[in-house]
């Protein structure tokens, strides 16, 4: 497809100069009107393809914060029936870490990853605009922010109730790695933040 649509490109781009229109504009838009209609069914399935993976991402982010939420309840619980003093010192600890919604937080990083899509469908049309830089690298702070929040609030309850394995992991180097990889890497972060909470478990 991307071939083809290159082919059409190089075919096309001699005889819009030819024609007489010299402005760079008045030809880019030209370019775009004539190699669209090509390109659809490669953007509009790029999108579709965004949108699921968007979907799972979502999915699974809400998984973790309901798990780790369900197993401070069920900590705090079984807490009660302690030493009174032990059952004080772990409630503080306990309630002391705060967890993000499991519904909101998903939620609004689905609608900014949502936004994003439509924004670089369109944006061959628009010409690339800051504005759809901006929205990536929101979406990309906020996916990192709520693994690393995941992951550190898994770690912060293991801490205080072992149990399971939840090692370490060093979020500076999963950042780089993630960028390094161009996103590659999220995959597994995200398999081993579902791994760390499932383990909590």
């Amino acid at each position: 497809m991307l071939i083809e649509t290159f082919q059409a490109e190089s075919s096309l781009l001699p005889q819009l100069i030819s024609s007489g229109n010299s402005s760079p504009q008045l030809l880019g838009h030209q370019l775009i009107a004539e190699l669209l209609p090509r390109l659809l069914p490669f953007l509009l399935t790029s999108f579709g393809v965004g949108l699921v993976v968007l979907v799972v991402v979502c999915f699974t982010l809400r998984y973790c914060l309901s798990q780790l939420t369900s197993f401070r309840s069920k900590a705090l619980e079984s807490a009660l029936q302690g030493n009174p003093v032990e059952v004080d010192a772990l409630k503080s600890q306990l309630s002391s870490i705060s967890i993000r919604d499991p519904i909101q937080w998903p939620l609004l990083l689905g609608g900014v990853g949502a936004i994003n899509q439509l924004v670089s469908l369109y944006s061959l049309e628009l010409g690339g605009s800051t504005f759809e830089l901006i929205l990536s690298l929101a979406f990309l702070g906020l996916l990192l922010y709520l693994l690393y929040h995941v992951e550190s609030t898994a770690r912060r309850l293991h801490l205080l109730i072992p149990s399971g394995e939840v090692p370490e992991r060093g979020l500076g180097l999963y950042v780089v790695l993630s960028i390094i990889t161009v996103g590659l890497f999220l995959i597994y972060w995200l398999y081993a933040v579902v791994k760390d909470v499932n383990a909590l478990a």
